[in-house]
């Protein structure tokens, strides 16, 4: 059990590390293909993006490291609600915000290694 929250915690900073270098390549290691990002608007209306476009959303801005932002990320809580299941919640900002991304991370294990499926963001 101990190694299952290890490796749930080695996607969790994959995650991290690829928030703050904008690599698409470490996101891409850690998020399913089929995960969306989805938070609901002021108007109340829900808005979901998917993988491939937040993606882009990465790859076309500086990323925080690039532009010598400080970092603060780290694990809120890890719920592990099956034998192949855990939701995250956590909390990733860079430089003076102080909105970062937060929320839950359902984290699914297929065929022996764990990966993002969802994600709300707060």
């Amino acid at each position: 059990m101990t190694d299952d929250l290890a490796a749930i915690e080695a996607v969790l900073q994959t995650y991290f590390d690829g928030l703050h270098e904008g690599s698409v390549d470490k996101l891409g290691a850690v998020f399913h293909e089929t995960a969306d990002l989805r938070s609901v608007a002021a108007d109340g209306a829900l808005a979901v993006l998917t993988r491939a476009a937040w993606f882009e959303g990465v790859k076309s801005r500086p990323s925080p490291k690039s532009r010598d932002l400080a970092r603060h990320d780290w694990i809120v809580t890890i719920d592990r609600s099956g034998p192949a299941t855990a939701c995250a919640a956590l909390c990733a900002k860079s430089g003076p915000f102080r909105n970062g991304h937060g929320g839950p991370r359902m984290c699914r294990r297929h065929q022996g290694n764990h990966r993002i499926g969802c994600t709300g963001v707060a």
